[in-house]
């Protein structure tokens, strides 16, 4: 099959920036589930092609598969996750910093107001939850707002040089100036923030609250995840 005649992934009933990996005889084809622009409906937009040895790895925690056929038979299989593994940490091995930290943050999962929060909702130690009095439907969202808080009211960059990378991360930066990582690969899942810098964001939900405990250790602060973040 040519590349113009290679399609896009059928499923839609995925969460916004979801993943999917198509897999074809000579190449695989990752794709993100997300809004061209702001007042468009979201679309699976191409990210990448990939030799079969070189793709990125997925969330396998979270991968759905489809088998896509035609007239001919069976013309590609679909995996479609929620986030991206960054490669951070070892398969099955959280990179959660040392417990010896005294800023080092709490999980909430036996937390009682952890049933009162459907989606996604962090809590730091000033008692400021994001988002307030509600829950975010995505981990991406709720991570990149949780940051920003630590940017506007606790002077993070102030804290950190850029591009800053936490000591248990392996190759990934957290933020940078720029989006790509500090061997100059691009940064993939890169979120833009209010400051001009960029967050990295492709990442599985652990890892995700490694980069969120970190990041508010820098400024001092404990974190609770709530609702989703638990599951």
């Amino acid at each position: 099959m040519s590349q113009s005649e290679k399609q896009t992934p059928e499923k839609t009933d995925v969460p916004l920036n979801s993943f999917a990996l198509m897999m074809f005889d000579d190449e695989e084809i990752l794709f993100q589930y997300e809004k061209p622009v702001d007042w468009k409906d979201p679309e699976w937009i191409e990210k990448g092609r990939f030799k079969h040895d070189e793709v990125p790895l997925l969330n396998l925690e979270q991968v759905r598969l489809s088998r896509e056929t035609n007239k001919n038979g069976l013309e590609s299989v679909t995996l479609y996750a929620a986030d991206l593994s960054s490669g951070d940490s070892d398969p099955g091995t959280p990179s959660t910093p040392s417990s010896g930290d005294s800023t080092d943050v709490t999980s909430s999962k036996n937390n009682s107001s952890t049933s009162l929060h459907s989606g996604y909702t962090i809590r730091f130690g000033d008692a400021q939850e994001i988002p307030e009095g509600g829950a975010h439907s995505q981990q991406q969202q709720n991570m990149y707002e949780a940051v920003v808080y630590l940017i506007d009211e606790h002077g993070l960059l102030e804290e950190i040089d850029l591009p800053y990378s936490p000591g248990f991360a392996r190759k990934n930066c957290s933020i940078n100036s720029i989006p790509e990582q500090p061997d100059g690969r691009e940064m993939r899942g890169e979120k833009e923030l209010p400051t001009g810098d960029y967050l990295f964001t492709a990442l599985n939900k652990r890892e995700k609250m490694d980069r969120i405990k970190d990041l508010a250790s820098q400024v001092g602060l404990r974190v609770e995840f709530l609702g989703e973040w638990n599951k």
